[in-house]
């Protein structure tokens, strides 16, 4: 067994990152009516500024 670079552990932790989950937390949120859409919305805003701000 040998140690993962940073390339490989990249390319199998299949995640979103900060902005992708950003706009999914902002389109699931309005999928779900008024009051989840403006909680999406407050937190797929903070996943996409998070995300701006660590690139």
């Amino acid at each position: 067994m040998k140690e993962l670079n940073l390339e490989e552990i990249n390319e199998v932790s299949g995640g979103l990152g900060w902005s992708d989950g950003g706009v999914a937390i902002i389109s699931l949120g309005f999928a779900g009516g008024p009051a989840t859409g403006a909680f999406g919305l407050l937190v797929g805003g903070a996943c996409l500024i998070v995300g701006y701000y660590a690139n």
